[in-house]
Protein backbone atom coordinates (compact mmCIF):
# COMPACT_ATOMS: atom_id res chain seq x y z
CA UNK A 1 0.00 0.00 0.00
CA UNK A 2 1.11 4.08 -0.97
CA UNK A 3 1.18 6.26 1.64
CA UNK A 4 -1.42 8.08 -0.33
CA UNK A 5 -4.36 5.54 0.61
CA UNK A 6 -3.70 5.07 3.90
CA UNK A 7 -4.02 8.93 4.65
CA UNK A 8 -7.28 8.88 2.46
CA UNK A 9 -8.06 5.68 5.04
CA UNK A 10 -7.42 7.32 8.49
CA UNK A 11 -8.94 10.91 7.20
CA UNK A 12 -12.19 8.74 6.54
CA UNK A 13 -12.24 7.05 9.50
CA UNK A 14 -11.45 10.38 11.16
CA UNK A 15 -14.42 11.98 9.40
CA UNK A 16 -16.33 9.42 9.95
CA UNK A 17 -16.03 9.08 13.67
CA UNK A 18 -15.99 12.81 15.01
CA UNK A 19 -19.95 13.76 14.40
CA UNK A 20 -20.38 10.77 16.87
CA UNK A 21 -17.47 12.34 19.21
CA UNK A 22 -19.45 15.41 19.11
CA UNK A 23 -23.21 14.34 19.68
CA UNK A 24 -21.81 12.50 22.64
CA UNK A 25 -20.15 15.53 24.11
CA UNK A 26 -22.96 17.69 23.58
CA UNK A 27 -25.47 15.16 25.25
CA UNK A 28 -23.13 14.65 28.16
CA UNK A 29 -23.09 18.81 28.52
CA UNK A 30 -26.70 18.93 28.13
CA UNK A 31 -27.11 16.25 30.78
CA UNK A 32 -24.58 17.92 33.12
CA UNK A 33 -26.71 21.29 32.81
CA UNK A 34 -29.98 19.59 33.92
CA UNK A 35 -28.62 17.80 36.53
CA UNK A 36 -27.35 20.92 38.06
CA UNK A 37 -30.76 22.47 37.22
CA UNK A 38 -32.37 19.64 39.53
CA UNK A 39 -29.65 20.10 42.42
CA UNK A 40 -30.05 23.92 42.60
CA UNK A 41 -34.07 23.07 42.68
CA UNK A 42 -33.51 20.71 45.02
CA UNK A 43 -30.85 23.19 46.92
CA UNK A 44 -33.65 25.52 47.24
CA UNK A 45 -36.19 22.90 49.70
CA UNK A 46 -33.15 21.95 51.09
CA UNK A 47 -32.95 18.78 49.55
CA UNK A 48 -30.10 16.54 47.90
CA UNK A 49 -30.77 14.65 44.26
CA UNK A 50 -30.40 10.70 45.66
CA UNK A 51 -31.55 9.26 42.08
CA UNK A 52 -32.24 11.36 39.14
CA UNK A 53 -32.90 10.05 35.46
CA UNK A 54 -32.49 11.84 31.86
CA UNK A 55 -34.49 11.73 28.35
CA UNK A 56 -34.58 14.43 25.63
CA UNK A 57 -35.03 17.48 27.66
CA UNK A 58 -36.41 16.35 30.60
CA UNK A 59 -34.78 15.44 34.05
CA UNK A 60 -36.54 13.76 37.01
CA UNK A 61 -35.06 13.63 40.56
CA UNK A 62 -35.53 12.02 44.23
CA UNK A 63 -34.64 12.92 47.22
CA UNK A 64 -35.13 9.51 49.30
CA UNK A 65 -34.58 11.43 52.85
CA UNK A 66 -36.94 14.59 52.45
CA UNK A 67 -39.25 12.74 49.76
CA UNK A 68 -39.17 14.84 47.12
CA UNK A 69 -39.91 14.56 43.34
CA UNK A 70 -37.92 17.55 41.16
CA UNK A 71 -38.40 17.81 37.83
CA UNK A 72 -36.74 20.06 35.20
CA UNK A 73 -38.05 20.18 31.34
CA UNK A 74 -37.09 22.14 28.47
CA UNK A 75 -39.91 23.21 26.66
CA UNK A 76 -40.17 25.42 23.56
CA UNK A 77 -36.98 26.98 24.69
CA UNK A 78 -38.01 27.76 27.81
CA UNK A 79 -36.78 25.82 30.93
CA UNK A 80 -39.29 24.74 33.85
CA UNK A 81 -38.68 23.35 36.99
CA UNK A 82 -41.15 21.40 39.31
CA UNK A 83 -41.22 20.41 42.71
CA UNK A 84 -43.37 18.23 44.66
CA UNK A 85 -43.57 17.12 47.99
CA UNK A 86 -44.93 13.07 48.44
CA UNK A 87 -45.91 14.27 52.19
CA UNK A 88 -49.00 15.65 50.66
CA UNK A 89 -49.85 13.28 47.92
CA UNK A 90 -52.32 10.24 48.07
CA UNK A 91 -51.72 8.88 44.51
CA UNK A 92 -49.61 8.84 41.54
CA UNK A 93 -50.97 8.38 37.56
CA UNK A 94 -49.80 8.31 34.00
CA UNK A 95 -51.84 10.36 32.27
CA UNK A 96 -51.37 8.72 28.66
CA UNK A 97 -53.85 11.07 26.10
CA UNK A 98 -53.89 9.44 23.03
CA UNK A 99 -56.08 8.94 19.53
CA UNK A 100 -56.66 5.83 17.56
CA UNK A 101 -55.60 6.43 13.64
CA UNK A 102 -57.40 3.97 10.91
CA UNK A 103 -55.26 3.36 8.04
CA UNK A 104 -55.65 0.63 4.80
CA UNK A 105 -52.53 -0.76 6.95
CA UNK A 106 -55.04 -1.13 10.09
CA UNK A 107 -55.43 0.92 13.17
CA UNK A 108 -52.79 2.79 15.42
CA UNK A 109 -52.89 4.47 18.56
CA UNK A 110 -51.10 7.90 18.63
CA UNK A 111 -50.19 9.23 21.71
CA UNK A 112 -50.44 12.96 21.99
CA UNK A 113 -49.41 13.84 25.57
CA UNK A 114 -47.71 11.86 28.61
CA UNK A 115 -47.80 13.06 32.37
CA UNK A 116 -47.68 12.22 35.38
CA UNK A 117 -50.05 13.26 37.72
CA UNK A 118 -50.28 13.73 41.63
CA UNK A 119 -53.38 13.52 43.61
CA UNK A 120 -52.81 15.39 46.58
CA UNK A 121 -54.23 14.20 50.15
CA UNK A 122 -56.44 17.25 50.41
CA UNK A 123 -59.58 17.09 48.73
CA UNK A 124 -59.56 20.93 48.04
CA UNK A 125 -56.09 20.85 46.41
CA UNK A 126 -55.69 20.69 42.70
CA UNK A 127 -53.66 17.54 41.04
CA UNK A 128 -49.95 18.40 39.79
CA UNK A 129 -49.49 17.23 36.37
CA UNK A 130 -45.66 16.88 34.98
CA UNK A 131 -45.81 16.69 31.33
CA UNK A 132 -42.96 14.19 29.79
CA UNK A 133 -43.98 14.65 26.25
CA UNK A 134 -46.62 16.53 24.20
CA UNK A 135 -47.13 15.82 20.35
CA UNK A 136 -47.52 19.56 19.51
CA UNK A 137 -43.89 20.35 21.12
CA UNK A 138 -42.27 17.34 19.81
CA UNK A 139 -42.89 14.73 17.26
CA UNK A 140 -41.83 11.78 18.57
CA UNK A 141 -41.70 10.16 21.62
CA UNK A 142 -37.96 8.39 22.73
CA UNK A 143 -37.95 6.58 25.83
CA UNK A 144 -40.53 8.64 28.11
CA UNK A 145 -43.25 6.19 28.09
CA UNK A 146 -40.53 3.64 29.79
CA UNK A 147 -39.58 6.35 31.79
CA UNK A 148 -42.84 7.69 32.83
CA UNK A 149 -43.67 3.99 33.72
CA UNK A 150 -41.13 3.37 35.97
CA UNK A 151 -41.00 6.60 37.66
CA UNK A 152 -44.82 5.68 38.86
CA UNK A 153 -43.94 2.35 39.87
CA UNK A 154 -41.41 4.06 41.81
CA UNK A 155 -43.09 6.48 43.43
CA UNK A 156 -46.43 4.67 44.16
CA UNK A 157 -44.34 2.20 45.99
CA UNK A 158 -42.92 5.11 48.25
CA UNK A 159 -46.37 5.93 49.22
CA UNK A 160 -47.88 2.55 49.76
Amino acid sequence: MDSGTIIIGVASIVACILPFIFISRSRKKAEQKRLRALTDLAAQHNGAISRHEFCGEIAIGLDDVNNYILFVSKVKGREAAQFVDLAGIKSCRVENSSRSINSKDGAYKVIDKLSLVFTPVEKDKSNISLEFFDADVSMQLVGELQLIERWEKLINDRLA
